[in-house]
């Protein structure tokens, strides 16, 4: 048991690398959106439960190669949020906009817990569960103390949506071509 528990903090440190860095980016150019800060951990936190889970049950279903198009999927999602973060509207106004690039956030920073949950669905391992619960907290974890370390960087005055956008292009760039 303590070395399923010492495996999944490493895989969770891991699977929140992502999660720390793209959560930084994202809360530097979030000046007004406060709520956001509480919500985006807890939905990487549960989105880091729910995908391993969701894989390692359902990973007869999943016969073809889910690699590719997890790359894929996590690479247009963080254009899409480098896009917005270069293109956003200065309204305030927006807050739908708001929680989609939170969500999309969330998702792509969580898309490789997919991956996760079916590369242990071969190995001995009978439950996910408590990987899992440790996925997510510590991805939860990790991305609450970097939005705060981000929101502090906003306090500077500085337009940092161009770097944020670069940023998220490059990253689902890196995503999409399997480099990162």
């Amino acid at each position: 048991m303590l070395e399923i528990i010492l495996l999944s903090i490493g895989i969770a440190l891991a699977l929140s690398v992502d999660a720390f860095i793209a959560c930084f980016a994202y809360s530097t150019n979030q000046v007004k959106a406060k709520k956001s800060f509480i919500y985006t951990p807890i939905l990487i936190g549960v989105l880091h439960i729910a995908f391993p889970v969701i894989a390692f049950t359902f990973c007869k279903l999943f016969k073809a190669e889910l690699e590719s198009i997890g790359n894929i999927i996590a690479g247009v999602i963080f254009v899409i949020l480098g896009l917005m973060c270069i293109f956003k509207k200065d309204d305030d106004k927006c807050s739908i906009l708001d929680f989609l690039g939170v969500v999309l956030l969330a998702v792509g920073v969580s898309i490789d817990s997919l991956l996760v949950g079916i590369s242990l669905s071969f190995s001995d391992l009978n439950s996910i569960i408590i990987p899992a619960l440790i996925f997510g907290l510590i991805s939860a974890t990790c991305s609450y103390i970097s939005i705060r370390l981000g929101s502090k960087l906003c306090l500077l005055k500085f337009n940092f949506d161009i770097i944020s956008g670069i940023f998220f292009i490059g990253l689902g760039i890196l995503t999409f071509f399997n480099i990162l």
